[in-house]
């Protein structure tokens, strides 16, 4: 939005000495097709910078009340997100062909910022489909369940533009310090194994008699259809959480719940863990951290419950 502004600004300042050929105008504020140009471009960087308040205010509502947005308005802001790109890119080539062919001279400013504009507009998170991910939230399908076409060249190089079911819909590419899998490098190399039904409901029979996690959770997390496990290091858990700590709002929830785990983290005897992730049938989840022989469950992370 910054290029975009600071576009209008240069076209607007030059208007005043540049001619228009072929025309008997004084200059190009006189002409009706620059002003209408002007017009233009001006109302959709004032539409792009509306679309981006409502983004950072609903940030900013969640984040105040220490809570995870859902899929519906995660999915809204990133198509919203694109908008604002395209808006941007859109005011910025109208304003190129209303100043003129002399835009993209080197010695231009005006060339440096519609390349800069047009090739961040362009980026992947904005890419295609994007509208196809808010639709399915809309119609109360998960956003996440999109595959790349089978077979396809993107597919065959591992690089489909969605992964399938990531954890963090924004960005569809999982930020490392928010994947709890990766905050904590395990020994096996992320190896991730999975775990039986019967097993995670007898683990979480014992976890609510003992207080390690609400019934709820238990009830929720036992309708799971998918369940991994991997080991992970004490450690390097610990070492994450705290940096995520210094991070975190003071009087959130989310500060508390990542308070609860370091405490956890720094009293465990233990150099190993297992962290279990279960998946339930209607996109929710559960992460819950165990003993490294599986046996127990030793702490729910409510950070990450949805």
């Amino acid at each position: 939005m910054g290029g975009a502004e600071a576009a209008l600004a240069f076209v607007r300042d030059k208007g005043p000495t540049r001619p228009v050929a072929g025309s008997t105008y004084r200059d190009q504020t006189q002409s009706p097709t620059f002003q209408l140009d002007l017009a233009d471009a001006t109302s959709k960087i004032d539409t792009a910078k509306l679309i981006a308040a409502r983004i950072a205010d609903t940030v900013d509502e969640y984040a105040r009340a220490g809570i995870n947005t859902d899929l519906t308005v995660r999915a809204r802001n990133r198509l919203e997100s694109a908008q604002v790109g395209r808006l941007c890119r859109e005011a910025v080539d109208t304003l190129l062909t209303a100043h003129g062919s002399s835009a993209f001279n080197e010695a231009n400013p005006l060339q440096r910022l519609w390349r800069d504009i047009n090739v961040g507009s362009r980026h992947a998170g904005f890419g295609m489909g994007i509208e196809q991910v808010y639709g399915r939230a809309l119609v109360g399908e998960d956003p996440r369940d999109i595959w790349a076409r089978r077979g396809s060249a993107h597919t065959q190089r591992g690089r489909a533009w969605i992964l399938t079911r990531p954890r963090y819909l924004l960005p569809i590419r999982r930020r490392r310090s928010h994947n709890p899998w990766t905050s904590a490098r395990s020994r096996d190399q992320h190896q991730r194994r999975t775990m039986d039904k019967t097993t995670l409901e007898e683990l979480l029979i014992v976890a609510v008699r003992d207080g390690k996690c609400p019934e709820d959770v238990m009830r929720a997390a036992g309708h799971g259809w998918s369940v991994q496990t991997g080991a992970v290091v004490r450690a390097d858990l610990l070492r994450s959480y705290r940096r995520r700590l210094g991070k975190t709002l003071e009087g959130s929830t989310l500060r508390e719940q990542t308070k609860r785990l370091v405490s956890f983290l720094e009293e465990f005897p233990d150099d190993e863990l297992t962290m279990i992730g279960v998946t339930g049938n209607a996109g929710g989840y559960e992460m819950f951290l165990a003993d490294a022989r599986e046996e127990q469950i030793l702490f729910w992370m409510s950070m990450f419950s949805r």
